[in-house]
């Protein structure tokens, strides 16, 4: 009796190994480069749209919505585990104009609720365009990652946003 239970016992555990490399999702690889090749230091902690503010949303970390409707045509952020932060703004503009009366625009990047950085003023068009490039530095694990788009009129406002990742 215990001998065919021990040969049924052997056959299922075979068979599951087999069905291992027969099913996709049932095993799973590693090598340097991390699990199925991907470079984890380019890997993303964060990758969002972006979304417009509104004066009548709440304030995000203790951060306040701008004082005018925004519209945003296309915005994305994406925030990778080395600090490296790309954000690509389209038509953010006054909801009452279709104009951007802003002429610098910086990033406020947050973890668990906490500023972690901010970045330097980038030039922001009229159009409401602008990009930013930039290494920040993140605490390890950044938990829970956000990012708030302040305006800089003569100097950057980290106290306002006027947009946001979708995800907050």
């Amino acid at each position: 009796m215990l001998s065919s239970m021990r040969k049924v016992a052997i056959g299922l555990a075979t068979g599951l190994v087999c069905l291992g490399g027969v099913v996709p999702g049932l095993t799973a690889s590693a090598d340097a480069h991390g699990v199925h090749g991907q470079d984890h230091s380019k890997a993303s902690v964060l990758n969002a749209s972006l979304a417009p503010s509104l004066p009548t949303y709440s304030p995000i970390f203790g951060v306040t919505a701008g004082g005018a409707p925004w519209a945003l045509q296309s915005g994305h952020v994406r925030l990778g585990q080395s600090g490296a932060l790309e954000v690509s703004v389209n038509g953010l503009v006054l909801t009452t104009t279709g104009a951007n009366p802003v002429p610098g625009l910086a990033a406020s990047v947050f973890c668990d609720g906490t500023l972690a950085a901010t970045t330097a003023s980038v030039p922001f068009s009229t159009t409401g365009d602008a990009r930013i490039h930039a290494t920040v530095s993140l605490p390890s694990p950044c938990l829970a990652p956000a990012v708030l788009l302040n305006p800089d009129v003569t100097s950057v406002v980290t106290s306002v946003y006027i947009a946001f990742d979708g995800t907050v």
